[in-house]
């Protein structure tokens, strides 16, 4: 038997069909082979001709009633429910076969030897991973198998295959595997269309690139290509006028704008234009592109993603100095970030926010958007005490510890946690094992690993301890140590999660400089994707480091082709950094997804920018009243500047949201997004306002209010380990 949740969010039990998902073994369906080596009828993706847009779409309506359905296997256990336009698969339970909770739609009337081209969004609360699978009534796939990263972000993904002989006119079924994690996702804007036009035979090196929304690229006509290539024909002119060069690739990046229709996207390359804008004295062209770029923002419909463009168009408008606009543009991302209706990345975007108006000086702001983040939390507490169903309390109290680990508070998450009781009932112990995992997740990303380790060997959930162990990995492969991060990879239980355990440890170490160590964590990846992706990593981390030819042997090895785009971004900016703007260029040419070229114009343009002229440091607003403030630091010590979270009198500890340090030997800079660091205040702890420094005339029980921004230096004991306060200043 099998359970099949019929929308609008109703159980029902059915008996086993034909048209079932077929169960494959543990693990392989995580990621197919095919995003290494495309499988038998897997074709690159294409951009959609005239034909193919016309052609009827072969799938319902993703929210047409009955017309999908949940199957759940095992212990898996999800709800499937409508929302707005699409679908929200809320999944509980996973038994390791991520097959086994399936949204899916039958009696497909396909053809064999068919190409088709299929589109859809979605998201996730929390990245991860869902694969898309055809198949016949007997459980054999028809040609489609491939698995993509989701985040919280909408992605749109487009892709085309060719079905093959399994084909059943009216009989075949388009399903998502997304048991990979807990956690809730979205679908939305699913289509299957015939492609009537064949694609002529032709070289790879002829095609154009495909619209593929996964990284919002706009296809260029083949025409325009040509014509661009002419223009910029390798080696035909010399460099003679550096500035004339930044403003052609300028002017080329805005052309290209020009040609993208969707707003995300839109949205984010105007404000990469700004930025290059502004870097080469632009300031006038910059500010009304950033106002552009905030036009389209407000168009984009996921909340989340909206508030997270208006919030980086604001941080770079403060930085030119429109401050009326970027005041504007916070309020605008604050208001996106509260209509957001999970927790967890409501709770860290608007710790993020808070974070980047700080830094932009725009105190009063950040202030509010705190006190918005504490109520929100407040009111999910208060409504998880509230809840007499004690399954459902353990569940909600687990949702609010991942939301504050996740946005840096893991005190206050260690408390809440502490609530779900797992002696209670055996059931409880799975929501604590996921609040212990958001807490050693978080332990492990300000590198404590120690405590993070201590915090993992309480989970009793597989699943739970293999995000744990994820974590940590990167974390100890962050301060290269490769022999640890190695064997905490090792030790994760599930096999999905080893592969992105792997792969973080290849990024983290090739960015390190530890390329061999970083080779030998890709060999242990069983996942295809992943591998690829940690090649990517690889290659842009010797981009990064200068070592071009390394670059493009790793380059080499990738065969995803938007993952060998953006190691062609790093390759060409890595070019132009070492002065061969002709191999850059021709770097540049290689690229067909528009806004990946883009990103790649305007990164080189800000570099060669910065190049020609001497070098000015941008200070904020909030940057240089750290400036006037700051205190003396000692040999061993660091100063930390921000604003009060809470403050205990009865352990005489605050908890400080720091977002800028000082060094002895001058150094400064910016936290971001904000850290909570834990602060000791002694009998010996100096204490006094701005601007009398004479007199110990502070009484913190009294001025340590939240929001109540603060000074404090004292022994540098290291990342998760409180600081012993030598001296504290309120700032007024």
């Amino acid at each position: 038997m099998r359970f099949v949740a019929l929308l609008p969010g109703l159980l029902a039990v059915v008996h086993q069909c034909s048209a079932a998902p077929s169960a494959i073994p543990n693990g392989e369906q995580l990621r197919p082979n095919s995003a290494i080596a495309p499988q038998a009828g897997m074709q690159s993706t294409s951009p959609l001709t005239p034909s193919t847009v016309a052609a009827r779409n072969l799938v319902p309506p993703i929210t047409a009633a009955n017309a999908w359905r949940l199957w759940l296997n095992g212990a898996a256990q999800a709800v499937m429910t409508p929302e707005e336009n699409a679908l929200k698969i809320e999944i509980l339970a996973i038994n390791g076969d991520s097959t086994h909770i399936s949204p899916f739609t039958t009696d497909l009337d396909l053809k064999a030897d068919t190409i088709y081209t299929i589109s859809f969004r979605a998201k996730a609360d929390q990245p991860r991973d869902i694969s898309i699978f055809a198949e016949d009534t007997t459980n054999k796939g028809i040609g489609l198998n491939k698995t993509f990263a989701l985040s919280p972000e909408w992605k749109t993904v487009q892709l085309t295959f060719t079905t093959n002989q399994n084909v059943k006119p009216n009989k075949n079924t388009l399903e998502f595997w997304v048991g990979q994690k807990t956690g809730i996702l979205w679908i939305a804007d699913v289509t299957l269309i015939e492609n009537v036009a064949s694609i002529p035979p032709q070289t790879k090196s002829a095609q154009t690139k495909p619209v593929t929304a996964a990284t919002y690229a706009q296809a260029e006509p083949e025409q325009a290509v040509k014509a661009k290539d002419a223009t910029h024909e390798v080696g035909a002119t010399p460099i003679t006028d550096p500035r004339s060069l930044v403003l052609d690739f300028i002017q080329e990046a805005q052309q290209l704008a020009a040609t993208i229709t969707d707003v995300d996207a839109k949205a984010n390359v105007l404000r990469d234009i700004a930025v290059a804008q502004a870097q080469a004295g632009e300031t006038a062209a910059a500010q009304k592109n950033l106002v552009a770029s905030q036009e389209n923002a407000v168009k984009i419909a996921d909340v989340m993603a909206q508030s997270v463009v208006l919030r980086d168009i604001a941080a770079h408008q403060a930085q030119i100095g429109d401050l009326a606009n970027a005041r504007q543009s916070f309020v605008l991302s604050r208001t996106s970030a509260e209509q957001i209706k999970d927790l967890s990345p409501k709770v860290v975007t608007l710790s993020d926010l808070a974070a980047a108006q700080d830094k932009a000086g725009d105190a009063p702001g950040a202030a509010q958007t705190v006190e918005v983040k504490r109520q929100t939390i407040q009111a999910a507490r208060d409504a998880a005490m509230l809840n007499a169903d004690a399954y459902q309390k353990a569940a909600a109290l687990a949702t609010i510890t991942a939301a504050l680990a996740e946005s840096g508070d893991v005190v206050t998450a260690q408390q809440i946690a502490g609530q779900i009781n797992g002696a209670i009932n055996p059931s409880f112990g799975y929501q604590k094992s996921v609040a212990l995992a958001s807490i050693a997740s978080a332990q492990a990303k300000v590198r404590n690993v120690a405590k993070a380790q201590e915090t993992t060997q309480e989970i009793i959930n597989d699943y739970q301890k293999s995000l744990a162990f994820w974590n940590i990995s990167a974390a100890q492969a962050k301060v290269n140590d490769r022999a640890r991060a190695m064997q905490t990879a090792a030790q994760v239980p599930d096999a999905g999660i080893k592969s992105v355990a792997y792969q973080n440890v290849a990024a983290a170490l090739a960015q390190g400089g530890d390329v061999e160590g970083a080779k030998q964590a890709v060999g242990a990846i069983a996942d295809g994707f992943r591998k690829a992706l940690a090649l990517q990593q690889i290659a842009s981390a010797q981009a990064q480091a200068g070592n071009i030819t390394g670059a493009q042997e790793t380059f080499k090895l990738i065969t995803d082709p938007e993952l060998k785009e953006d190691a062609l971004l790093s390759i060409a900016v890595a070019q132009a950094k070492a002065g061969d703007i002709v191999a850059a260029r021709g770097t540049i040419n290689q690229i067909t997804s528009a806004w990946t070229k883009i990103a790649t114009l305007t990164s080189i343009a800000g570099l060669l920018a910065q190049a020609i002229k001497p070098t000015q440091a941008v200070i904020t607003p909030s940057a240089q009243k750290a400036s006037e403030e700051t205190i003396s630091v000692k040999a061993g010590e660091i100063l930390l500047s921000g604003a009060i979270l809470s403050f205990n009198p009865a352990t005489h500890q605050l908890v400080l949201s720091a977002t800028q340090f000082a060094l002895p030997n001058g150094k400064t800079g910016s936290i971001t997004p904000a850290k909570p660091k834990t602060v000791v205040v002694t009998a010996q702890t100096f204490v006094h306002y701005q601007g009398d420094s004479q007199n110990q005339n502070a009484a913190l029980d009294k001025v340590a209010l939240p929001q109540t921004r603060m000074q404090a230096v004292g022994l540098d004991s290291g990342a998760g380990v409180p600081l012993s306060a030598r001296e504290i200043v309120i700032l007024r």
